[in-house]
């Protein structure tokens, strides 16, 4: 099997971006913008083309709908050298899409989740976890079905890397604008902070 740098779980969204005078006018008003453009969505696919074509060997998975949105996305990280031959695709879904009502100096978003919240740890092959040397995890807000099996997903991957009384794996959890290492801690969000709690794992 493939070796992978980095295996990058996450969202597969498209994002339809609108500039102009994109302040809504209701009662069945149409109004025309100026611009729009149909690209990649989602901050794990985004960080996944990045590092495919900084030479890293990628692979994703994320679930899609078998539509004219999750083919355009799939074909947008496969340009970028990312490979997608673990994509889920569910014929019972639609693909997640953002529409981005853009201003000169501001922007609103509404987004259709679509598969974006499906993905499910046990979906992910253990063939695939041990042919990866790292795993990120982006929109951990809106992985509402991956979140309960975090832990140990986590915990299977320090096992693979990390023999017994090893230095313990690093785990870089980003919130908001930038990127907090945290190395043998519990994590625990919170709106507004992001908390670092001594783990208790030795006292358990």
């Amino acid at each position: 099997m493939t070796t992978y740098d980095v295996l990058v779980l996450g969202e597969i969204n498209a994002d339809l971006i609108l500039r102009g005078d994109v302040e809504p006018a209701w009662q069945q008003h149409e109004k025309i913008v100026d611009d729009m453009a149909l690209v990649l969505g989602g901050s794990s696919a985004i960080f996944a083309c990045g590092i495919a074509r900084l030479g890293l060997r990628v692979a994703y998975v994320g679930v899609c709908g078998p539509d004219t949105i999750g083919q355009f996305c799939v074909q947008a990280l496969n340009a970028a050298g990312v490979d997608t031959s673990h994509v889920i695709e569910d014929p019972q879904v639609r693909s997640g899409l953002t529409v981005v009502l853009q201003k000169p100096d501001d922007r609103a978003m509404l987004t259709y989740e679509g598969g974006i919240p499906l993905l499910r740890a046990e979906q992910i092959p253990a063939s695939l976890l041990a042919a990866s040397r790292h795993i990120h995890i982006g929109s951990y807000y809106l992985q509402h079905a991956l979140r309960p099996g975090l832990p140990h997903l986590f915990a299977r991957m320090r096992a693979k890397v990390a023999p017994p009384h090893s230095t313990p794996t690093g785990i870089r959890v980003r919130h908001g604008p930038v990127s907090t290492p945290c190395f043998h801690i519990r994590i625990c969000f919170y709106p507004t902070m992001l908390k670092r709690v001594p783990s208790v794992d030795s006292q358990t």
